[in-house]
């Protein structure tokens, strides 16, 4: 008979949600009596409904390690998993070489190992369900429309080819200007490339610094300084918290303690900066360094770019390893460098202008660039992205 049982496919079928609503098995081992009636040496019956707790268990698991749970209740999960795949390939395995005795055997560690799993499971998901009690207050508050990274975002990809210049400031930034100079502004008219340049960048940014965080924030609607103040904060932490486990436990205790839905509506900028993100990095034991990426500040009148800019000097003005890269269209640039300057962040600011798409043509006609590019296509109804739509050179998209 071949391994697995063809009915083990209905296994599958349905959701596991519904599948071991405890942590104790329901099936009955076989007794020697049994098997020597039946004739059924490997368990065969026994051993699909085995099987079926078994992956719907391990499904679980693995949803319930997304959870903030600690580190040695992970390590606990990923041992059990372990040893329930080892006792399906064993029983596999002697099933091949007709051994019924060590198959009988794998079967009952295989649920032996699925109990321990469950009951760890459910005692690390109540853990961390009281902690997410707690970590609600940033999740509610946060904008998912503002994550330009996110899923459901086509972003159009850069003409690398035509845009080597800013480029080549904002990997020369990277690799030491950042520690001169802590904001990296990319300007520029209205659909010149800067975003699409931004884009670029924050996607590669893992690779560039696989131990750093990120958070990417695109600013879209009509934002006021009480938009600014009542999201921009918990959107960046619930993207910062998502990329690492320790910052959501961190956050669910502070939460816990504030116990107030309405925190970010009726607390000052500086005081949410200090009692929140501050404190929560200052707690970190590795502080590996972290970029914010802004865009979409033409969306932002001018009592929301203060806001940004009252943010960025509290933040740099901490111990933080904290970086900063913002794209803004000319449109802004009188709004953007009057927040500067009252911020008194211009020793600390690194401009990069991008030139029109006209003219970076131009520039690659002359070295001989654009033959490596397709001519770009825009409707006069395009206004969807703050770059032309290129075509892919040398990027991951």
């Amino acid at each position: 008979m071949p391994y697995p049982p063809a009915s083990t496919s209905t296994i599958y079928s349905g959701s596991t949600d519904t599948i071991i609503s405890c942590p104790i098995s329901k099936h009955k081992k076989p007794g020697r009596i049994k098997t020597l009636v039946t004739g059924d040496r490997y368990w065969e019956k026994y051993t699909i409904e085995v099987i079926k707790e078994a992956d719907a268990a391990v499904q679980k698991a693995e949803r319930t390690k997304k959870l903030p749970i600690t580190e040695r209740e992970e390590h606990r999960i990923d041992g059990y998993i372990e040893d329930i795949t080892t006792a399906q390939e064993n029983y596999a395995r002697f099933r091949t070489l007709k051994k019924p005795a060590k198959a009988r055997i794998s079967v009952g560690f295989m649920q032996e190992s699925t109990i321990s799993l469950n009951e760890t499971r459910t005692k690390s998901k109540i853990h961390a369900r009281r902690l997410l009690e707690g970590y609600a207050m940033f999740s509610q508050a946060k904008n998912d429309e503002w994550n330009m990274l996110g899923p459901w975002r086509h972003i159009p990809p850069c003409t690398i080819g035509l845009r080597r210049t800013p480029l080549e400031r904002v990997i020369a930034w990277f690799e030491s200007g950042h520690r001169g100079k802590r904001v990296h502004w990319l300007s520029g008219k209205r659909r010149c490339g800067k975003s699409a340049i931004l884009h670029h960048i924050a996607r590669k940014y893992d690779k560039l610094f696989p131990e750093g965080r990120r958070a990417t924030v695109e600013f879209s609607g009509h934002i006021t300084r009480k938009d600014f103040v009542d999201t921009f904060l918990a959107t960046l932490l619930d993207q910062l918290a998502e990329r690492d486990r320790q910052v959501k436990i961190i956050l669910s205790q502070i939460g816990h303690s504030l116990r107030n839905d309405r925190y970010f509506s009726v607390t000052p900028m500086d005081k949410q900066i200090d009692t929140v993100f501050i404190n929560t990095f200052s707690q970190l034991q590795a502080q590996s360094p972290f970029l914010i990426f802004v865009d979409g500040l033409d969306a932002c009148d001018a009592g929301a770019v203060d806001a940004l800019f009252d943010f960025i000097e509290h933040a740099l003005s901490s111990p933080l390893p904290i970086y900063f890269i913002i794209a803004s269209s000319d449109a802004r640039a009188l709004s953007v460098m009057s927040s500067i300057s009252r911020a008194g962040l211009k020793g600390f600011v690194d401009t990069n202008e991008v030139i029109p798409y006209e003219d970076a043509i131009q520039e690659g006609i002359k070295e001989g660039l654009v033959a490596l590019v397709n001519p770009p296509v825009q409707s006069s109804s395009d206004t969807s992205s703050d770059s032309p739509s290129d075509v892919n050179l040398d990027t991951d998209e």
